[in-house]
């Protein structure tokens, strides 16, 4: 690679998760532990700060990324839709007398999980690799990165095994992220789509948010839903070449 920041830029970050999940485990929360909602923040917005140094650009990577993007509208739907999860669950939460508190941690987390790794392991190593590599070998090597990131959980005291099946199903996701951020250019929407995620796997822990579960069948269909648009006019474009 001529570019050594498509490869070194991925160590620090596996470096700074490592190091932060170690700290916490040092002080006795681990993965599992619900109160990593609340103490990872911190980390989160360490890791944070590198992406938006590593990506050169403002506060919010490029107020560009954050404007409605007209190339395919559809994914526009996603932040907004993410956005009433989050409000829904933590309405949810007050109308059943729980605590909000965790629902507001679990959102800033989770925003910032879904920024920090977009942030770089698509639109970074996506918008610079390209200049290099084709399209395919740099959306499989970011999949594969972002696959490999999740071995950092075992420094929170995750097993191997768990880590490495945590590492297979993110591939999955990755790749779809890649590949519709490649076509559409559209960051908010990964970020957002990301956040939504783990936000229903985090509330998954907390109890039963059946705002969330609607909430995240709608974007999961939305996604599906593009993918299959795009593919398919990539395909007709293909064949009228």
């Amino acid at each position: 690679m001529k570019n050594k920041k498509l490869y070194i830029y991925p160590v620090i970050y596996f470096l700074l998760s490592v190091i932060g999940f170690a700290i916490l485990n040092y002080f006795g929360i681990q993965y599992d532990d619900p109160r990593i909602h609340f103490y990872a923040i911190p980390m989160m917005l360490v890791i944070s700060g590198f992406v938006i140094w590593a990506n050169e650009k403002s506060l919010l990577l490029n107020k560009e990324d954050f404007i409605p993007n007209s190339k395919f509208a559809l994914l526009n739907w996603i932040p907004i839709l993410t956005i009433l999860m989050a409000i829904a669950s933590l309405v949810e939460a007050i109308a059943s007398k729980g605590d909000p508190t965790k629902i507001i941690w679990a959102i800033i987390l989770t925003f910032l999980i879904g920024f920090s790794e977009e942030g770089l392991f698509r639109k970074f190593l996506i918008s610079e690799g390209e200049k290099e590599f084709s399209s395919l070998k740099i959306l499989i090597y970011s999949t594969l990165v972002f696959g490999l990131l999740h071995m950092a959980n075992i420094a929170s005291g995750l097993s191997f095994t768990s880590a490495l099946i945590q590492s297979a199903f993110s591939l999955p996701f990755g790749l779809l992220a890649g590949f519709l951020f490649m076509e559409t250019k559209n960051i908010s929407a990964m970020i957002f789509w990301h956040m939504s995620v783990d936000y229903s796997l985090f509330l998954s822990e907390l109890g039963d948010f059946k705002s969330a579960t609607i909430f995240g069948y709608i974007i999961d269909l939305l996604l599906v839903i593009s993918v299959l648009i795009l593919l398919y006019k990539k395909l007709k474009k293909k064949k009228t070449c």
